[in-house]
C-alpha cells in the first residue's frame, strides 16, 4: 500500500467516526416518507380503524329462549304480484333471544315488498300464553328492515325477566280470511349493566356506546344504535360494512344487504 492510499483511508475513517459520533449525540428526528405524494396514516388513525373493525364482533351470551318459540323467517300470502310469498324475518341471533338494558326496547324485523298495510306487534310472557301488550300499526313502507319501539302506553320490561314478542303482518282478503298472515317471534330479556359498564354508557357518545353494547352482548341495544348511526350517516361505508358484519355473525346474512326503512313510528312513542 503506497503512502497516498494509506492517507485516503485514514481520512475516510476519520469522517465516518465523526458522523457516527454526531448521530449518537443528536436527538432523533422522525422523517415522514410518502409514496405518490399521499400522506401516511397516523398510528392513531390505524388504532381507531382497528377498534371499529373489532368492536362489531358481537359476543352472543350463553342464553337460549324458553318454551316452544317459533324462530326464523316466515312467509305469507300478501305479496305485491299475488304470486310470490311475502317474507318476514325477526332480527334476533340464532338463539332466538337477545339482551337489552332498555326498559322499552326497539325490535327489528325485515319485511319483503308486499301489499300489506298493517302489522300487529305483541309482547307476551316467556311462555307465550299471556299477552301483556298488543298494538296494530300501519306499515307505511315495506321492502327492507324496519323497527317497532315499545311506546309510552306499553308495559315496561322488568329486570332479569324474559319476554316473548311477536310480529304479525296482516294480509287482508276480500272474504276476511287472515289465514295467510305472516307471523314471527323472538325473545328478549332486560338486564342491569354492571357498574363499570353503566358508567361507561353514561359518559359515552353514541359511537362509543356501540362498542360497549357489542362487547357486553346487548343485542337489541347494539342493533338500535348501529341502525341509528346508519340512518344519521347514510353515506358512511364503514357503518354499512359493520351492519353487514353484525348480521352475518348471527346468521342473518340473507338480509344483511336489505335497506333500512323508516317505518312504524307511533304518535305516542
Amino acid at each position: 500500500m503506497n503512502i497516498k492510499t494509506h492517507h485516503c483511508l485514514k481520512t475516510l475513517s476519520l469522517v465516518l467516526s465523526l458522523e457516527l459520533a454526531m448521530s449518537t449525540s443528536l436527538p432523533a428526528v422522525a422523517t415522514e416518507y410518502t409514496l405518490g405524494q399521499q400522506p401516511l396514516v397516523s398510528a392513531k388513525e390505524v388504532l381507531i380503524a382497528q377498534r371499529r373493525r373489532a368492536r362489531l364482533r358481537f359476543r352472543v351470551p350463553n342464553l337460549r329462549a324458553s318454551g316452544n318459540l317459533r324462530g326464523g323467517a316466515a312467509r305469507g300470502n300478501c305479496s305485491v304480484d299475488g304470486i310470490s310469498k311475502v317474507e318476514v324475518v325477526p332480527l334476533v341471533p340464532t338463539t332466538n333471544i337477545g339482551l337489552t338494558v332498555a326498559a322499552k326496547p326497539t325490535f327489528f324485523f325485515q319485511v319483503s315488498k308486499s301489499a300489506a298495510k298493517e302489522a300487529k306487534f305483541s309482547l307476551l310472557n316467556k311462555e307465550g300464553d299471556d299477552t301483556l301488550y298488543e298494538k296494530t300499526f300501519p306499515l307505511t313502507s315495506t321492502g327492507g328492515v324496519m323497527s317497532f319501539t315499545l311506546p309510552a302506553d306499553a308495559q315496561t320490561l322488568e329486570v332479569n325477566k324474559e319476554y316473548r314478542w311477536s310480529l304479525e303482518v296482516i294480509c287482508d282478503t276480500q272474504d276476511g280470511d287472515q289465514g295467510g298472515n305472516t307471523h314471527v317471534e323472538g325473545a328478549v330479556k332486560r338486564v342491569t349493566p354492571e357498574a363499570p359498564i353503566a358508567q361507561e354508557l353514561n359518559n359515552a357518545p353514541i359511537s362509543d356506546r356501540l362498542t360497549i353494547y357489542t362487547q357486553a352482548g346487548y343485542w337489541y341495544d347494539t342493533v338500535k344504535t348501529l341502525a341509528q348511526l346508519r340512518l344519521d350517516n347514510p353515506n358512511d361505508s364503514t357503518l354499512k360494512e359493520e351492519w353487514t358484519d353484525l348480521l352475518d355473525e348471527v346468521g342473518l346474512n340473507t338480509i344483511a344487504q336489505q335497506p333500512l326503512v323508516q317505518c312504524c313510528t307511533l304518535d305516542n312513542q
